[in-house]
């Protein structure tokens, strides 16, 4: 009942609550004209025999008489809801504060336009399908896939043909305002708007103003940047901090329902026990909690334990693809490295080339770290580009502003770097770090040791990246750093680490 909108199913639920006016609208016209199964016919004649029972409608409009590929473009407004909506076979899991959240926004007289941004396999399609399937009975619904279109000046057209209407002498925005205007509530669900979003702006701001009842629900890998757009970004679901929780502590977790929803496809009898959930919970954190990269790994485990899976995928990365059938995906979703890849291909040549170069920093970086090991001016600009795009995350962490990328983007852009390159940045990343340490000793002698060890705490996988790459390629400044953080390793209680990289150093000079 939540995945479809049936006639009969509604008016029968509107018979149950006693709604009678909304009862005598559901049974008007015809059912089906032009069918004549069995069981359509005894359906038609006890919709025909509740007339005679309910009071008269106020319209006298069809609701059965328009196809249902196509909206009725008569001047009748139909007072029965129109579900123009993809149907899924899988159950929703997870996202209720964010449904809630776009639900009350898209039926708040101020919304009339809500975006939802966030990175590929996060899940934007099917949650504005939910909150279509969910906003109130007289509202119509239609959805509109714009993956394919890369035209920005045909959007009208796409759109035009996306409600089922007919070409005619008019422009194709003009037939679009007028459709729109003889509906009560209109929603366009707008899918995959993010290749055409600069170019889309104009034709979707003159719509909602020339259409005053009309409201859009628009999906996108970035923002439209028009005025009136509230935007609700998507995260990744928030994998199980730790397996060492009670049973039904961790069955609350979004990410690990949704593991376990998608693995009872191909294995309707698997649960969690004792035995695999430490495992699954570790599939989750690798994953990141990217609701794509979980159904993936879920359809796996037909073949597959917790544990193989866990180890196969720590070794690569990416190795999930959907395979053909039921569970295919289209293209760009059809793995993780796909969804990366269509991402960073809509950037422009001088935001790819800064993504790239990101992904040296382990952890994230301060802008000043990023200006200074990346050789960039303005990386600013660009960087609220990237999170706009949804590949990059700006975070506030004490005074100033940090940038973090997933994993699995990360693992991507580092893949990307020529080793020439590669070399380069290293050697700078090193130098910077080098000089953030050389920095922090000095001031921990003059007392502000706290204050240093925590900017130490913010760069410490940086730090161990820098170590790291040091043993192998700069001797004398792996000495320089552990001759200058035997302070650090044990105020944090990292002693045994500051240890073995003193005895690395020894080993080396």
């Amino acid at each position: 009942a939540e995945a479809v909108w049936c006639y009969a199913i509604a008016l029968d639920s509107a018979l149950k609550r006693g709604d009678k006016a909304e009862a005598a609208q559901l049974v008007q016209g015809i059912l089906l004209p032009g069918f004549w199964d069995e069981w359509i016919l005894t359906e038609r004649e006890r919709f025909e025999a509740l007339k005679d029972e309910l009071p008269q409608p106020k319209s006298t409009a069809s609701p059965h008489t328009p196809a249902p590929d196509r909206p009725d473009t008569s001047s009748e407004i139909s007072a029965t809801p129109l579900r123009h909506l993809p149907l899924y076979l899988t159950s929703f899991v997870g996202r209720e504060q964010e449904l809630e959240n776009v639900l009350n926004r898209l039926t708040d007289d101020k919304d009339r336009l809500v975006i939802l941004t966030g990175l590929g396999g996060n899940g934007k399609t099917r949650l504005a399908v939910e909150v279509a399937r969910r906003l109130p009975v007289p509202w119509g619904v239609w959805f509109v896939s714009l993956a394919d279109l890369w035209q920005g000046e045909r959007l009208a057209d796409a759109l035009r043909a996306g409600l089922g209407l007919t070409a005619g002498t008019e422009e194709p925005l003009e037939q679009l305002v007028g459709f729109l205007n003889q509906q009560k509530q209109p929603v366009l669900v707008l899918d995959n708007l993010e290749q055409i979003a600069l170019r889309a702006g104009p034709v979707l701001r003159e719509l909602l103003t020339r259409a005053p009842t009309l409201r859009m629900l628009v999906t996108s890998r970035r923002r439209l940047e028009i005025s009136g757009e509230p935007q609700v970004t998507l995260a990744p679901l928030e994998p199980p901090a730790t397996e060492q929780l009670p049973q039904e502590m961790l069955l609350q977790n979004p990410a690990l329902r949704l593991f376990l929803d998608r693995t009872r496809e191909v294995r309707p009898d698997f649960t969690l026990t004792a035995g695999n959930t430490e495992p699954i919970c570790a599939l989750c954190r690798l994953l990141e909690g990217i609701p794509l990269g979980l159904e993936l790994a879920a359809a796996r485990m037909a073949s597959l334990s917790p544990t193989q899976l866990h180890e196969r995928l720590k070794q690569h990365w990416d190795d999930l693809e959907a395979g053909e059938g039921r569970s295919r995906k289209e293209d760009r979703h059809r793995s993780l490295r796909a969804v990366v890849e269509w991402s960073v291909a809509l950037l422009p040549a001088d935001a790819r080339k800064l993504f790239v170069r990101l992904a040296h920093f382990a952890g994230g970086a301060t802008l000043e770290a990023i200006e200074e090991v990346c050789e960039t001016t303005f990386a600013l600009d660009t960087l609220t580009r990237l999170r706009a795009s949804s590949l990059l995350q700006l975070n506030e962490q004490g005074h100033t502003i940090r940038a973090t990328m997933l994993e699995v983007l990360r693992q991507w852009a580092l893949e990307q770097l020529p080793e020439p390159e590669f070399a380069e940045l290293a050697d700078r990343h090193g130098a910077w770090v080098e000089q953030l340490v050389c920095e922090a000793y000095t001031h921990a002698e003059l007392r502000s040791e706290a204050l240093w060890a925590t900017r130490l705490d913010n760069e410490l996988s940086n730090l161990r990246q820098a170590l790291e790459h040091a043993f192998t390629s700069n001797p004398p400044r792996l000495l320089a750093l552990v001759s200058r953080l035997g302070w650090y390793w044990e105020s944090r209680g990292y002693s045994a680490e500051g240890v073995e990289w003193l005895q690395k150093a020894l080993t080396l000079n």
